[in-house]
C-alpha cells in the first residue's frame, strides 16, 4: 500500500521535477463539512442511505475462457477473495456499500488495490479519501495524473513550505468521478447544490427550538397573582423584598402543580392567561417546505424518497422511483468496473489466464412485479417479430431485452415454434418401395443441423454469482 489513512503523517516527495498541482472545485474543509453532513442532517442522511440500500442489490461474476480448468481456477480464486478482499465490512458486499456511500456524498469513487508483498495477488482494498486526492501535472510531458496530499512541511532553515504528495499507480488506484465541470479532473459532489438551503434549514431548526425551549411546544402561560397588603411601618424596600418573595414561592408550587396537569389556586386571586404558538405559526409550514423542496432539489431526490407526502399519487411515486434507479445505474457501473478491474488484476498476479471477467448487478425489484413482468413480455414478443421479419439482428434483438451479449452465437428458432412430426396416415398402403431422400434436402438437413451444433458452442460461464 502507498496510500496513507486520513489522520496519518509521512513525508514523501514526487520523484517526477516540477509538476503543476491542478486546483480541486470543491474545498477541502467543504468536502469535510459535507461528509459531517452525511452523518448529522437528516435529509442528506437518507439520501446516502437511498443510494447504497436500492444500489446494492447483489452482483454476479461471469469468466470468460477458453480452458474449462483455467476457468474453474478463476471461479475458485474469486469465491475465496470475495470475503477476503475487504475485512472491515463483510469482504466485496461491504465494499460495494462503502464505494456507493462514498460516491453519494463525494461524486467520486477513490480506493487502492494493495497488493501482497510477492505480488502473487491482491491483499486488500482500501477505500482513499477523495478530498486528499490532487490532480498533478507534469510541466515537461503535460502528463495529468492523480497523487495524495499528504500536508505540509515547513523547512527550519528557509522556513519555506515543502508540500508532499504520493504519486498513485493507475494499475492500482482507481479514480472515477461521476459529474465535473468542462476541464476539470475533480468531482463535483451531489451534496453542493443543496447546500444553501441546508444552512437555512439549520438555522430555520434552531430557531424553532430556541422557541420551544422558552414558551414550550403548545405555547405559555401567564398568571398574575393579586399582591398582598402593605404592612402598616413597613418600608418600600421591605414590602417589595415581600412581593418578591411571594411570588417566587407561588411560582414554585404553581410549576409543580402544572406538571401534574392540575392548578389549584383561590378565585379572585390568580389571573391565568394561555397565550398559544401555534395559532401565530401558522405560516411557518409552508415557509419550512419551500425550503426542503429546495434541498431535495439539490440533493437530486424527490421528497417522497425522504418520508414527505406532498400530494404524491401512486402513479407518481412509481415515477420517482424509477428515476432514481435510473440515477443508481450511474453509480453501479462505476463500482462495477472498479470490480472487474480488482478480480483482473488478482487473476493476472496468481498466473490465472482468462479471457474476460464480467461484473453485473442484479436488477432492482420494481414497485409492481406483474406490470413489470407483463411489459417484459410484450417487449420480448415485438422484438422476437422484428427478428423473424429480419428488420434487427440477432444481436439487436439481446441488446433489447437487456443483455450485453447471446448466450449463444445463433438463434434457435425450432426451440421456440417446435414441430410436431405428423403421424402416419393408416389407409396409406405401403408400397414396398423405398425411396430414396432427395438428395437437395439431405444437404439443407446437414447444414441446418451443423448451424445448430454451431449455435450451441459457448463461452465458459460456470460461476455466475458472488
Amino acid at each position: 500500500r502507498v496510500t496513507r489513512a486520513d489522520d496519518e503523517i509521512v513525508s514523501s516527495m514526487v520523484g517526477r521535477g516540477n509538476v503543476q498541482v491542478l486546483k480541486p472545485i470543491v474545498d477541502t474543509e467543504v468536502q469535510r463539512a459535507i461528509n459531517a453532513l452525511s452523518i448529522a442532517n437528516p435529509d442528506v442522511s437518507q439520501m446516502v442511505n437511498n443510494v447504497v440500500q436500492l444500489g446494492n442489490t447483489g452482483h454476479f461474476v461471469e469468466v470468460i475462457g477458453k480452458s474449462k480448468r483455467q476457468v474453474k481456477l478463476a471461479i475458485d480464486r474469486i469465491k475465496e477473495q470475495s470475503s477476503a478482499l475487504y475485512n472491515i465490512s463483510a469482504g466485496v458486499d461491504g465494499l460495494v456499500n462503502d464505494l456507493l456511500g462514498q460516491m453519494a456524498r463525494t461524486g467520486a469513487l477513490s480506493a487502492e488495490i494493495v497488493l501482497r508483498n510477492d505480488k502473487k495477488g491482491v491483499q486488500e482494498v482500501v477505500i482513499v479519501p477523495v478530498h486528499t486526492i490532487r490532480w498533478l501535472r507534469d510541466t515537461k510531458t503535460s502528463e495529468v495524473f492523480p497523487a495524495q496530499y499528504l500536508g505540509s512541511i515547513k523547512n527550519r532553515d528557509t522556513k519555506d513550505l515543502t508540500r508532499d504528495y504520493i504519486e498513485l499507480s493507475p494499475q492500482t488506484y482507481a479514480f472515477y468521478r461521476m459529474d465535473s465541470i468542462e476541464g476539470s479532473m475533480y468531482p463535483i459532489p451531489p451534496v453542493m447544490a443543496a447546500l444553501g438551503n441546508l444552512k437555512i434549514q439549520m438555522s430555520m431548526m434552531k430557531n424553532i427550538s430556541a422557541i420551544t425551549r422558552k414558551v414550550g411546544l403548545v405555547g405559555f402561560i401567564s398568571i398574575l397573582l393579586k399582591a398582598p397588603q402593605m404592612d402598616a411601618g413597613e418600608t418600600k424596600s421591605a414590602y417589595a423584598t415581600r412581593v418578591q418573595t411571594y411570588i417566587n414561592e407561588a411560582a414554585n408550587k404553581l410549576t409543580a402543580n402544572y406538571n401534574d396537569g392540575l392548578f389549584v389556586g383561590l378565585q379572585n386571586q390568580h389571573e391565568v392567561t394561555h397565550t398559544s404558538l401555534t395559532a401565530d405559526l401558522r405560516g411557518l409550514q409552508d415557509v419550512v417546505q419551500i425550503n426542503e423542496e429546495q434541498i431535495f432539489s439539490g440533493l437530486k431526490s424527490d421528497p417522497a424518497m425522504h418520508g414527505r407526502t406532498y400530494s404524491t399519487t401512486e402513479t407518481y411515486a412509481g415515477v420517482v422511483f424509477d428515476k432514481l434507479l435510473a440515477q443508481l445505474d450511474t453509480y453501479k457501473r462505476l463500482v462495477k468496473r472498479f470490480l472487474e478491474k480488482v478480480y483482473k488484476l488478482d487473476l493476472m498476479l496468481c498466473g490465472i489466464n482468462v479471457n474476460n471477467v464480467k461484473v453485473s448487478f442484479k436488477a432492482a425489484k420494481p414497485l409492481n412485479d406483474l406490470l413489470e413482468q407483463n411489459a417484459r413480455a410484450a417487449r420480448f414478443t415485438n422484438l422476437l417479430n422484428e427478428l423473424k421479419l429480419g428488420v434487427i439482428s440477432w444481436e439487436e434483438f439481446v441488446r433489447g431485452l437487456g443483455r450485453d451479449e447471446p448466450f449463444k452465437s445463433a438463434p434457435n428458432f425450432e426451440a421456440l415454434n417446435p414441430v410436431k412430426e405428423k403421424a402416419e396416415d393408416p389407409k396409406k398402403e405401403d408400397d414396398g418401395d423405398d425411396d430414396e431422400e432427395d438428395p437437395k434436402k439431405k444437404k439443407d438437413k446437414k447444414k441446418k443441423k451443423n448451424m445448430l451444433d454451431k449455435s450451441c458452442v459457448n463461452t465458459e460461464t460456470l460461476f455466475r454469482g458472488v
